[in-house]
């Protein structure tokens, strides 16, 4: 890979960051009540959509890389994860909203949009 290729994907990561932090709190600042709810919510959507999808490719990459087919490959992944969040998400979405609890929307936004 071309030094120039890497220096691009490590600054992007890096203006990523510092723009979310930035960003974070004046849209948590700005979109009060109701309507900032709903875009919090709007946004742990789309930020538990990359996540699934970042999770299914690690896993599926092995069985790939070991000569199963790539939609088998990706659907026993899939299913997987599936079945552990039907099975034990509960307790984790207890724990994370209850016993952890986040005070404020902008913490809330400011983890989750990087």
């Amino acid at each position: 890979m071309e030094a120039s290729i890497i220096f691009i994907i490590i600054l992007s990561r890096i203006l990523a960051l510092l723009l979310s932090y930035l960003l974070a709190p004046a849209i948590g600042e700005a979109i009060p009540g109701k309507v900032g709810n709903k875009f919090l919510m709007v946004t742990m959507c789309y930020s538990a959509l990359v996540l699934g999808m970042n999770d299914v490719s690690n896993a599926a990459s092995p069985m790939i890389s070991a000569g199963l087919d790539e939609y088998i490959s990706r659907f026993i992944s899939g299913a997987s994860m599936g079945a552990g969040l039907i099975i034990w998400g509960s307790r984790l979405v207890k724990f994370i909203g209850g016993e952890i609890g986040i005070s404020d929307v902008r913490y809330f936004l400011a983890t989750h949009i990087t």
